[in-house]
């Protein structure tokens, strides 16, 4: 399919941003979510470590502390991208980490990394001073978790997002953590974003590799005009990584042993250059 995004460049091409291509990956002793502590030395580990790379450079010069973390359309990957990315910044540095699920409609990282919460978010945005009684921490990682407790979707979920509590709870967050992640719904599906991005400094875009359309990658931007220019990265999400391999093949590029998994994940295919 040629109107789909399949490499960096393509990506880079059409979003103006620095890419980075995680490939799609399966956890054996661990949850999704927290894939990069299972293989720190994975290729889908590693290209989380440039997305990183681009998030601590805006933060050594301009203090930014809280990232987005956004895609055009849902099921592209973004709570994976997000999780791991939290647990990838305290992993690396120890940096204090906060993982905030603002997506009321689907709360799919709640239910992956503080199942058995019964407060969170809604809670914190009564009261902004007692975050530190809505978190949860993540054994594993370190992590602090801020989940979205619901039994059902929130009808006024974008006012929430966007009241000044949301600004209070997070200048609250911003003495306590060094890192701020918090995983915001849809651009095309819902108004989330734009109540909730003035609060936010920096975000990172997840787009499906081989199966969003580019249009509707520049239809997303075009609606997000204002996040533009805080957008530190685009992840090429899901790649599949025996035509991954093959394309960089093609290219001339040679990783070596510098991925635990690559070579293992290699199996030649006909068709494929």
């Amino acid at each position: 399919v040629a109107d789909v995004l399949r490499t960096p460049k393509a990506a880079e091409h059409v979003t103006g941003k620095k890419c980075v291509v995680l490939p799609m990956v399966e956890a054996k002793s661990g949850p999704i979510e927290e894939y990069v502590l299972e293989a720190p030395y994975s290729r889908f580990t590693e290209a989380l470590r440039g997305i990183k790379a681009l998030i601590d450079a805006n933060r050594l010069v301009h203090g930014a502390k809280v990232i987005g973390v956004v895609s055009s359309v849902p099921k592209e990957g973004k709570t994976t991208v997000g999780a791991n990315l939290a647990s990838l910044m305290f992993a690396a540095t120890g940096a204090r980490t906060l993982l905030i699920d603002s997506d009321f409609h689907v709360r799919k990282l709640s239910a992956a990394m503080a199942p058995d919460a019964r407060e969170g978010l809604l809670e914190a945005l009564q009261n902004p001073s007692r975050l530190p009684w809505y978190v949860s921490k993540r054994q594993q990682s370190g992590v602090h978790v801020l989940p979205c407790v619901a039994t059902s979707r929130i009808p006024n979920s974008a006012e929430l997002l966007g009241a000044p509590e949301m600004g209070q709870l997070l200048a609250v967050a911003r003495k306590s953590y060094d890192c701020i992640i918090i995983e915001i719904a849809p651009v095309m599906s819902v108004v989330d974003l734009k109540m909730i991005e003035r609060f936010v400094d920096q975000f990172v875009f997840v787009v499906e590799w081989g199966a969003t359309k580019r249009d509707t990658v520049l239809d997303a931007l075009s609606d997000a005009e204002i996040i533009r220019d805080r957008i530190a990265g685009v992840v090429l999400n899901k790649a599949d990584p025996v035509a991954l391999r093959h394309v960089e093949a093609f290219n001339g590029i040679k990783p070596g042993g510098y991925y635990q998994d690559w070579a293992a994940s290699f199996r030649p295919q006909a068709g494929l250059p």
